[in-house]
């Protein structure tokens, strides 16, 4: 995998050629940064929005989070946010390629929404895992307050199934 940054790597195929328009804003020395990308997304007009009609923007890629909202595409249908890892060439192409064809990439990403909304009409189910000290008083308090289900360490792997498998089995929460 090629992880080194390459300023003229948009002039070394023709595939790239619709890109090179807002590419050519990034020339820079070193990676372009989050802030060099929301420039280029500042220039356009009109202003680059989502199916459901929010602004896209580009953040930093978040932690994975089990809220549906949180995940990657109903997050940018419901807020516009276009998550974007530093250093990322696929991350960097697709930001890109939202650039370049804002109105094919929000038609997708209505499309992949609507499809995650039909196979999980209400919030899909939600396990908390932690990875911290639950002997701390604290800690073991907060977890019994949640109502969810953990796992105390250590824990195996049948353990862990079986928590699972509780979460799945359990009804959706009005």
């Amino acid at each position: 995998m090629i992880t080194d940054w390459d300023p003229g790597f948009l002039a070394r195929s023709p595939m790239f050629e619709p890109l090179r328009l807002h590419g050519a804003a990034l020339r820079t020395a070193g990676w372009p940064s989050l802030d060099d990308l929301q420039y280029v997304l500042a220039a356009c007009e009109p202003a680059l929005i989502s199916r459901s009609g929010a602004p896209i923007t580009f953040v930093p890629q978040g932690r994975r989070s089990g809220v549906f909202e949180e995940t990657y595409e109903p997050r940018i249908y419901l807020r516009g946010e276009v998550q974007v890892r530093e250093r990322n060439w696929h991350d960097l192409l697709n930001a890109l390629v939202w650039l370049t064809f804002p109105r094919a990439k929000a038609a997708l990403n209505g499309r992949h929404y609507e499809a995650l909304r039909q196979q999980y009409p209400d919030d899909p189910p939600r396990v908390i895992f932690m990875s911290a000290n639950t002997g701390l008083e604290e800690y073991a308090r907060f977890l019994a307050d949640t109502g969810e289900p953990a796992l105390e360490k250590p824990f195996n792997l049948a353990d862990m199934r079986q928590v699972v498998q509780q979460v799945l089995a359990r009804k959706p929460r009005a």
